[in-house]
């Protein structure tokens, strides 16, 4: 297949893609299934028209840094593609399976339960549920082992490491560095939050029930009701002067939407991109609110010539540079100065609130950096009770080893997230030094931010960074800043 041909089907197939989810999340029936879809499209990852991809990228001169930098992306996600198809049928059996058990719902209703005993209860019948599923994710994993190994990987990690543009094994070193130099601090403040608050069993280990709790910050919900969302991310958007209504090509949705998440749907970027608002209570509902619409701004400024010919750095399967501006967003909410202003909150409660975000984001970095470490050693080097006793001391939550694989994302996705909370947190700091401490409310930082959302996924976050004046991605650095957020709170 010519490569412009390939790209073209691609672009289509990923348009098709995020269409289908789109309606799926909005109520709309599109017709089509997921299974016609894949067969439609299953050109994109055989193996004959993959080894044509390779071949291009072969004959393609250094001279042309951008065709060969689109190209070594393009034919990553073919890889992808492929390893994922050679596991879809179980894949399906495993998704089945885990609704079946209603995992996705019981911990949601155990993050609403304040009463500890009760919550407990819920995620161990869950648990318990689940446990009938772990054939069918083994022999998932082993399926997308051989398939990698089949394109010539020395197994899946190396294909997502290529995928991702990352070296893997530096990022497990920082990984533990950052680990080590955020523990005393981070543990400290998060037995501070949870001695003394009747919602959590002090008389045992916080466990994972505890840990969904934690995360939902039931606390503050009467400063973030469902009515105020839209308005928030609307005077936000203001604030670094963008007109949402001069631009048609992003619409915002407020629908009703389960449990009140935000999702970004890059349905043909830069033209079609929704961003849908549900319509949830709480601080968590607003901070996925801005990492989907950092997403959202992201894709809608994302350069037309570029997504024409190169689609492949609009939907890339390194999904850091994304990320990385979700994590950007997101992370205001660590900043007491801008929610006092944005929110408008008093100045003690946008501290704690502040204080709050930040202890949650160091939280979400640490259990990344146990899921990447894990991931690099190729899901061996850690048996089950090692690796639960590692999330613990990482988290302050224990573990049973049954909970290990419903609470564990894909490996891969943690080094997407600690690559894109790194940038952020860099980023941030890059903004805040040149356009001072508001950077969030001058053309400067607005402009600044339109330059690096209309380059798309054309650099890995590691080239980035240094080409934005930001400096060399630095885990040290973000874990000092993401420490210096703690002291946010009287």
């Amino acid at each position: 297949m010519e490569t412009s041909i390939y790209r073209r089907e691609y672009a289509s197939f990923c348009s098709e893609k995020e269409r289908r989810s789109y309606a799926e999340v909005t109520g709309r029936n599109i017709g089509a299934d997921e299974e016609l879809l894949e067969e439609r499209y299953a050109d994109l990852w055989a193996r004959d028209h993959i080894s044509d991809l390779s071949r291009a990228l072969d004959e393609t001169s250094a001279e042309f840094a951008t065709e060969r930098a689109a190209l070594e992306l393009l034919l990553a996600a073919a890889h992808v593609l492929y390893v994922e198809a050679s596991a879809r049928s179980v894949a399906d059996e495993l998704r089945a399976c885990e609704q079946g058990a209603k995992w996705d719902e019981i911990r949601l209703q155990a993050a609403e339960e304040a009463r500890p005993k009760e919550r407990r209860a819920l995620v161990r019948r869950a648990l318990d549920a689940l446990a009938a599923c772990d054939d069918l994710r083994a022999e998932r994993l082993a399926l997308m082992e051989e398939a990698a190994r089949t394109l010539g990987h020395p197994g899946s990690v190396a294909l997502y490491e290529r995928a991702t543009r990352a070296q893997f094994d530096e990022l497990a070193v920082a990984a533990n560095g950052f680990l080590a130099r955020t523990a005393e601090r981070y543990l400290a403040a998060l037995r501070a939050r949870l001695r003394f608050d009747p919602e959590y069993d002090s008389s045992a280990e916080f466990d994972l029930a505890d840990e969904l709790r934690f995360r939902r910050l039931a606390a503050f919900d009467p400063f973030f009701p469902a009515e105020g969302l839209l308005p928030v991310w609307r005077t936000a958007v203001e604030r670094l002067q963008i007109r949402l209504d001069q631009m048609p090509n992003l619409k915002v949705e407020p629908i009703f939407m389960p449990h009140g998440e935000a999702r970004c749907f890059a349905v043909a970027p830069p033209d079609e991109v929704h961003l849908v608002i549900g319509q949830g209570t709480g601080l968590p509902r607003y901070a996925s609110l801005f990492a989907e619409g950092g997403r959202a701004l992201y894709f809608a400024w994302a350069s037309r010539q570029m997504a024409a010919r190169y689609p492949e750095l609009i939907h890339s399967p390194d999904r850091a540079p994304e990320g990385g501006h979700a994590a950007l967003f997101r992370r205001l909410w660590c900043d007491a100065r801008w929610i006092e202003e944005v929110r408008g909150l008093p100045s003690a409660e946008a501290r704690r609130v502040a204080h709050a975000t930040s202890l949650a984001e160091l939280h979400a970095a640490r259990f990344w950096c146990v899921l990447a470490q894990r991931f690099v050693a190729e899901n061996a080097a850690l048996q089950r009770s090692e690796f639960a006793a590692a999330l613990a001391d990482a988290t302050g939550f224990e573990r049973t080893a049954a909970a290990l694989q419903v609470e564990v994302r894909e490996g891969w996705q943690a080094t997407t997230e600690l690559r894109a909370l790194c940038f952020a947190v860099m980023w941030n700091e890059r903004l805040r030094t040149r356009y001072g401490r508001a950077w969030w409310r001058t053309r400067g930082g607005r402009d600044e931010l339109i330059d690096v959302w209309n380059v798309g996924a054309r650099y890995a976050v590691e080239e980035l960074a240094p080409l934005i004046g930001a400096g060399a991605l630095d885990y040290d650095f973000m874990a000092d800043a993401m420490l210096d957020c703690l002291g946010d709170e009287d």
